[in-house]
C-alpha cells in the first residue's frame, strides 16, 4: 500500500505539473495581462509539487513509526530554515521568482532527508 500511494502521487503530482506547463499561460490570462510575467513562477512550483507530493507520501513511514521528534527535528526543521534562508536571500533580487526557487529547494532537500531515513530504517538489511 504504501508503495502504491507513492506511485499514485507522484504521478499525479507530475501529471499536474505537465497541465500547468501546457495549460499554465491560458490559466494564468485568466486573471489578467500582468498575470502573463508569473508562467516563470509557475512553472518552478508546478515542479516543486513533485518533490513535495513525494515527501508528503514517503514521510508517512516516519510518521507510522512516531518519531515524531525526529520528523520535527531531521526533517521540518531542517526544511523550514532552508526555506527561510533561501527567501532571505533570494526574494530581495529575484521577488517571486527567488521565493518559488527556495521552496522549491526547501523540499528537494526534505525529500531527500526523507528518503534517506527510509533507506536506512526501513529496507531489511542484508547481514
Amino acid at each position: 500500500v504504501y508503495f502504491t500511494n507513492l506511485a499514485l502521487v507522484g504521478g499525479a503530482a507530475i501529471a499536474g505539473a505537465v497541465f500547468l506547463a501546457a495549460f499554465g499561460p491560458w490559466m494564468l490570462r485568466l486573471f489578467g495581462k500582468d498575470f502573463d510575467e508569473g508562467y516563470v513562477t509557475l512553472m518552478i512550483l508546478a515542479a516543486a509539487a513533485i518533490p513535495e507530493a513525494l515527501g508528503a507520501a514517503a514521510y508517512q513511514a516516519i510518521l507510522a513509526r512516531e518519531h515524531m521528534w525526529l520528523s520535527l527535528m531531521v526533517v521540518v526543521l531542517p526544511r523550514e530554515g532552508i526555506f527561510l534562508f533561501l527567501t532571505f536571500l533570494l526574494v530581495s533580487e529575484y521577488g517571486a521568482v527567488g521565493l518559488a526557487t527556495g521552496y522549491a529547494i526547501a523540499w528537494i532537500i526534505a525529500l531527500i532527508i526523507v528518503f534517506q531515513y527510509w533507506f536506512h530504517q526501513l529496507l531489511p538489511k542484508n547481514e
